[in-house]
């Protein structure tokens, strides 16, 4: 433990700590100098990280989070633990015109639970389903401003795998 004041020649000084979560300031109680960032911030930014992504804005959602992880030694995401009829996604807003590249893979119920990837709430053709390692893909992203979601969806029975999609090295790449 912390001695939470610490005093050296004749000047105290409090123990300092940054957290993630919103109840990070309450330690301040306690002499201790907090800095809380909240959750959702927080979270956002280390998704970012995980997706290779920093400069882009992150949101998850869903019935469950996306969380940060690695895989294969690398950052990544992975969508949170849902049950059946439920989904797990995680999206960014872009500015077109360019093109979107990602990494992602499966592990799930085949035919029946699915990664999905959409533009403006429009999926894109290539979801994936079953026991499906890492794939690159890239899809052009026309002027205008877009939201861009991973999405990961179950059915209303069975499960297989770890019933989780995954995410990583996500690029924008601007036209010129």
């Amino acid at each position: 433990l912390s001695p939470v004041i610490q005093v050296q020649n004749g000047l105290a000084f409090p123990d300092t700590l940054i957290g993630t979560d919103s109840h990070t300031p309450h330690v301040g109680a306690l002499g201790v100098l907090a800095i809380g960032v909240g959750g959702l911030e927080a979270e956002a930014v280390m998704l970012g990280e995980a997706f290779g992504a920093p400069d882009l804005p992150w949101t998850t959602s869903g019935d469950e989070v996306w969380l940060p992880t690695t895989e294969g030694g690398l950052s990544a995401a992975v969508s949170g633990r849902i049950g059946d009829l439920n989904v797990s996604w995680v999206e960014t807003m872009v500015e077109g015109p360019g093109a979107i590249s990602f990494e992602w893979k499966v592990s799930s119920e085949r035919d029946a639970d699915f990664l999905s990837f959409s533009i403006d709430g429009a999926e894109q053709a290539g979801r994936i389903s079953g026991e499906v390692y890492w794939q690159p893909l890239t899809f052009a992203i026309p002027s205008g401003t877009h939201v861009l979601r991973w999405t990961y969806g179950k059915n209303r029975d069975k499960s297989a795998g770890f019933d989780a999609g995954w995410l990583r090295r996500v690029t924008l790449q601007k036209a010129p």
